[in-house]
């Protein structure tokens, strides 16, 4: 880079040289000197492109996976490195100032960008025999699968220090497989990678019988020496075949440890169980005569504590077969007895286990009901108080009702008589006497009910021929503007009206006429002038008492108080 710097140094100061020593004008200069900063950018873009394309490519050759390049091609490796190697020196060279009289090259932007194509063929070529080393690697263990496989599992087993000359001689075969893979010859190698594979299973084999049974054929070996074979052959034949079912077994599988182990520990049981007799063999070799009743009480107090282990009776007194026999007999009947303690105890904890599941269930059941109950309970709340507010909205509208049904019947109390009176009214037309007389003013002086009482007027009423003007008395009129309820209140008519079942007397006296015209209902009741009439029930044209109200707007009610039509 120092170099670099320097070089546009130097070309800065050469162009400060030319501006200096020359007389063109100065448009020139400045194209000149803008030429030449391009011409020192593209140069260094030329390396730099280089230098990342190095740095890129060195990524690539540290990855783990080109690691084991080196055994499945070589001579491809190297010749990758080599170009690596020399597109490096390339773009070193480029990075130099090269002044020297045998450059070719008419620039440093010129030579920057040869450089540059140089590394980039160079990396290209390393790229492309990386690639084919990978094919190689890629092929090799295709087709050499299984014997790699069965190589990693041997240094698993310490081979190497077991039977390490076999074991070195096989990997020799194994290279020349992958040396003739990475030279192309792909059926060679095809060719030999079943015999390989047969003899790193063989030798599989041989280190796993080395390693588990190893020891034990050393044991056996000081048997046979012992002769054993002639003193106890029985026990003997046991060993040499359980010895021999471990080795097939082995032979078949080597990887199968559980049936190895099965296998390896009979040979264990036997050649302990034969050692033990060995003992006893060469103890009762050695016994005299003298001490063989010695000899045989031993063996009947062990069989004796074994019997009263099992809660026998002394058997003793039998013949030592017999005796183990019943020992075996008993032993036999506990180990079932034991067995139906077992099957009870795993019945009983299988209907425990089913007795928990269920209760487990009923417990989910009951908690799936509790909620369902709750949410019941929470709806019919919500129902409830619906439920209540429902009614006390009913009682509301009742009360409301109930308030509605007083007033009616008070409006009742008051429009009934007002009906009946208007029926009596419509039956008795006296309103022609009443329509005569105007006088409005003396009903208001209303205590002019004395001279109704001075009633010298029933004489002319016998002769007056009053009828004819009240039957042509539709004093309905005045009556229909009679809302005047509050007179009728006032008066008590009510009473004759109850009473007053005449209508049929009216009827037979015209003469009552006059009077019935008379709506002045209260001096009605101050007159007695009923009882002249003989007609009295002269008050039930008091029934009709409610034209009263039509008496306080209407000079109908003059006549009768002023009575001068009578005359």
């Amino acid at each position: 880079m120092k170099s670099t710097y320097l070089s546009a140094a130097m070309i800065s100061i050469s162009l400060l040289s030319a501006c200096s020593s020359t007389t063109e004008p100065t448009n020139t200069t400045l194209n000149t000197n803008t030429s030449a900063t391009n011409a020192v950018d593209a140069k260094f873009l030329y390396l730099n492109e280089a230098k990342e394309a190095i740095d890129k490519f060195e990524t690539v050759m540290k990855n783990p996976e080109h690691d084991d390049l080196s055994y499945f091609a070589p001579k491809l490796l190297k010749i990758a490195k080599n170009k690596f190697a020399d597109a490096k020196e390339e773009y070193s060279d480029a990075t130099k100032s090269s002044s020297s009289l045998l450059n070719i090259f008419s620039s440093e932007e010129e030579q920057a960008l040869e450089a540059k194509n140089n590394v980039l063929q160079l990396l290209l070529e390393a790229e492309n025999l990386l690639d084919k080393a990978s094919t190689i690697k890629t092929t090799a263990k295709t087709i050499l699968g299984d014997v790699f496989t069965r190589r990693e599992y041997l240094k698993q087993l310490n081979v190497t220090s077991i039977y390490p000359k076999t074991f070195k001689k096989i990997e020799q075969q194994i290279d020349n497989m992958v040396e003739d893979i990475a030279d192309g010859d792909v059926a060679e190698a095809t060719q030999q990678q079943a015999k390989v594979s047969a003899s790193l299973f063989d030798l599989e084999v041989k280190t796993v019988k080395h390693i588990e049974l190893g020891a034990l054929n050393k044991q056996i070996t000081v048997i046979g020496k012992k002769e054993l074979h002639e003193s106890l052959p029985r026990t003997y034949q046991s060993l040499i075949a359980a010895r021999n079912a471990a080795d097939a077994t082995i032979t078949v599988d080597p990887r199968d440890i559980e049936a190895i182990k099965v296998a390896v520990d009979k040979v264990k049981f036997e050649v302990s169980h034969i050692n033990h007799l060995a003992k006893e063999y060469s103890r009762l070799k050695n016994t005299k005569k003298a001490s063989f009743e010695l000899y045989i009480l031993n063996v009947e107090n062990n069989l004796n504590s074994i019997s009263s282990a099992l809660m026998m009776s002394d058997l003793r007194d039998r013949p030592i077969s017999e005796q183990v026999d019943a020992i075996k007999t008993q032993s036999q009947i506990i180990l079932n007895d034991l067995e139906t303690l077992k099957l009870s105890a795993e019945n009983s904890q299988e209907n425990t286990d089913a007795l928990k599941a269920k209760l487990l269930k009923e417990n989910t059941s009951l908690k799936t009901s509790i909620t369902d109950l709750e949410t019941q309970k929470a709806s019919l709340t919500t129902q409830t108080q619906q439920a209540k507010a429902s009614i006390t909205l009913l009682q509301s509208q009742v009360q409301t009702l109930n308030s509605e049904v007083i007033k009616l019947k008070a409006l009742n109390d008051v429009l009934m008589p007002l009906a009946q009176a208007n029926k009596i009214k419509a039956a008795v037309p006296v309103a022609q006497p009443i329509q005569v007389a105007p006088v409005a003013q003396p009903v208001q002086a209303v205590p002019v009910a004395q001279p109704v009482q001075a009633v010298p007027v029933i004489q002319p009423v016998k002769t007056v021929p009053v009828a004819q003007p009240v039957q042509a008395a539709p004093v309905a009129q005045p009556v229909q503007a009679v809302p005047v309820a509050q007179p009728v209140q006032a008066a008590p008519v009510a009473q004759p009206v109850q009473a007053a079942p005449v209508a049929q007397p009216v009827q037979a006296a015209p003469v009552a006429q006059p009077v019935q015209a008379a709506p002045v209902a209260q001096p009605v009741q101050t007159a007695p002038v009923a009882q002249p009439v003989q007609a009295a029930p002269v008050a039930q044209p008091v029934q009709a008492a409610p034209v009263a109200q039509p008496v306080q707007t209407a000079p109908v009610t003059q006549p009768v108080q002023t009575a001068p039509v009578a005359q």
